[in-house]
């Protein structure tokens, strides 16, 4: 016969989804800072469209080598610099909105649904912003990605399993507590 789950395996379950995401968070920024202080598009296990927001910024304001230019766009019209600010603006709003559903994941189930939902959308889109060619990096991103929404998806029936015990609990002191007041009234 199989044991039961217990609640802490639950909880342990659930927090590791939320500290899924915040470690996609923490590899998104030092990413973007990689992507914003050298040529270097990041590394692997990044928020891809924040990650594409800062590059496209860069590369349309004319921030990367002449090189790259030469070998990718030899005609492209730069942009003002306030489309790179714009871009790296939307890219700390995305971010922004992955810790406050980090947080509101401590007390709520549904903001880690969210969550995963836009780490699904993150990861359809990454088949449309990276267009070159399919490397072990590539793969190592992609798989990294899969595995993260896995695990939010195992943290989520966790939360929901979590607020059941939780109800379950509540309900079997309020019942306590009826008892012993109703023997306690017979006295």
């Amino acid at each position: 016969m199989r044991k039961p789950i217990e609640k802490a395996d639950y909880e342990r379950s659930y927090q590791s989804a939320r500290w899924d995401i915040m470690l996609l968070i923490a590899l998104t920024v030092i990413n973007i800072g990689i992507t914003l202080f050298t040529n270097e598009s990041g590394y692997i296990s990044a928020a891809a469209i924040p990650m594409f927001l800062v590059r496209l910024g860069k590369i349309m304001c004319g921030k990367m080598d002449n090189a790259f230019y030469e070998k990718n766009y030899p005609d492209i019209e730069f942009m003002d610099n306030s489309f790179m600010v714009w871009m790296i603006v939307a890219a700390v709003v995305i971010i922004g909105i992955y810790v406050l559903l980090w947080f509101l994941s401590q007390k709520y189930t549904v903001p880690l649904i969210i969550a995963g939902a836009l780490i699904l959308i993150d990861t359809v889109s990454m088949f449309f912003i990276y267009t070159d060619a399919f490397d072990f990096f590539r793969f190592c991103d992609y798989a990294i990605h899969a595995i993260m929404i896995v695990m939010i998806a195992i943290g989520v029936h966790a939360g929901f399993k979590l607020k059941k015990i939780r109800a379950d609990e509540e309900a079997f002191m309020a019942s306590i507590h009826m008892h012993r007041d109703q023997f306690a009234n017979r006295r």
